[in-house]
């Protein structure tokens, strides 16, 4: 017989029981994802790697660590505690430094037009006025993803050549 997560966490108090359960279903959801994807992309170009905190004994400590550990007096506290002993303290102190992208930069070259006159619109069903006036408004990333979603419409529901794809998008072609 196998119990929930939920199961699992029910001798707390509830508050600590739905946190304690959350946490271990993003672990148990997200982990397994992330790895895979990173382990899919690296492998691909044969790039070998290994995460370097995936020691099982080291992961069943954290997991049993009690949970004012693991959450006080900040998320990740024992690891920044354990990281001080090896890093520079501006390291270990420093804000999330995401992955930036700004795709405003990236769209820079884009051929104006290509939206306009691409196939998504038809795709949608969206009468030429409505559409321009989408295009309009939309800016950073809702503009990136349209220009994705044209792209993704002309190489696999139209199989459009690649080369020709590329020579449509770009101002520099």
């Amino acid at each position: 017989m196998s119990i929930t997560i939920v199961e699992a966490y029910s001798h707390h108090p509830p508050p600590r029981a739905n946190l304690e359960a959350a946490l271990a279903s993003d672990l148990r959801l997200f982990l397994s994802h992330g790895l895979n994807r990173l382990d899919k992309n690296l492998m691909q170009h044969a790039v070998e790697y290994r995460e370097p905190f995936l020691d099982r004994s080291l992961g069943r400590l954290v997991l049993n660590l009690p949970l004012e550990y693991r959450i006080s007096p900040t998320l990740k506290g024992v690891l920044a505690d354990i990281a001080s002993s090896y890093l520079p303290h501006h390291l270990v102190v420093r804000r999330k430094v995401g992955f930036s992208f700004d795709p405003v930069l990236a769209m820079l070259p884009i051929r104006n037009d290509f939206l306009s006159r691409g196939e998504l619109r038809n795709i949608m069903e969206k009468s030429v006025a409505s559409w321009e006036a989408l295009l309009s408004e939309l800016r950073g990333r809702d503009l990136f993803r349209l220009l994705s979603a044209e792209v993704w419409v002309r190489l696999f529901i139209l199989q459009d050549d690649p080369i020709l794809v590329e020579q449509a998008l770009w101002a520099c072609s």
